[in-house]
């Protein structure tokens, strides 16, 4: 379920060819692992990324969530929490994706809404919270949830790298990883929002000198009210 622009490039601890899968990681791993991929100051941290792959062995290795966020609905609606810069041009982006995530609900007869946003301070996950890290780091943007699916962070990467420094593709990133954040995975048509791997799709795709979000698929609008129907109940 790997998010379209979310294709290890950078970075070659990061490529299947290791002698452990990043992706294949318990959700806490990944996140830290993340977060000192951003920092990128020295040697030190990569050594330390190592040192972690050893403690997801084991026991560790039973919580994880294969098939990542993928199917997993909230039970409550969870407040969105952004964590960013003051002035980040990405923050209203963030709100405009929820607006237009809870107008996708309501199209499909759900009741299930996302929560209040707002914006803290810190890095950490909260239960029952979405927290969105707007990043000035050069990564891979992607998505972490907890093994019940009560918990996510969407780890967001700068939008001063291209392709996403080109008109309307930042819009569309914080849109297609909020929606693995409520459980969708991806579909094979360039054309639709939540279009990824193995397909070819790149994030390049969402350029465009008019601002618009890319439309779900029907099987993507179908999977949502699977997860969030209409009683208001999520499965």
């Amino acid at each position: 379920m790997r998010p379209l622009h979310d294709m290890p490039t950078r970075y070659p601890w990061r490529r299947s060819e290791m002698s452990f899968d990043f992706f294949a990681q318990p959700w806490w791993w990944r996140a830290l692992a993340t977060r000192l991929e951003t920092a990128r100051h020295n040697r030190s941290y990569f050594l330390l990324i190592a040192a972690l792959s050893l403690l997801a062995s084991g026991e560790a290795q039973a919580q994880l969530v294969r098939g990542r966020s993928q199917g997993i609905a909230w039970t409550k609606p969870p407040p969105v929490v952004i964590v960013g810069r003051s002035g980040d041009p990405r923050v209203p982006l963030v709100r405009a994706a929820v607006a237009h995530w809870n107008s996708v609900l309501a199209g499909t007869g759900s009741s299930f809404r996302l929560g209040s946003v707002s914006q803290g301070a810190g890095s950490t996950t909260e239960r029952g919270k979405i927290v969105v890290e707007l990043s000035d780091g050069d990564f891979v943007s992607h998505v972490v949830r907890s093994p019940d699916g009560q918990e996510a962070r969407v780890m967001i990467s700068t939008d001063r790298v291209r392709p996403r420094s080109l008109p309307n593709v930042m819009r569309n990133v914080i849109v297609h990883e909020l929606g693995h954040a409520i459980g969708l995975g991806h579909n094979s048509d360039p054309a639709n929002l939540m279009c990824g791997r193995p397909a070819p799709c790149r994030p390049g795709v969402f350029a465009s000198s008019t601002p618009r979000y890319f439309p779900l698929s029907g099987a993507d609008r179908a999977n949502l009210l699977a997860m969030y129907p209409k009683t208001g109940k999520s499965r």
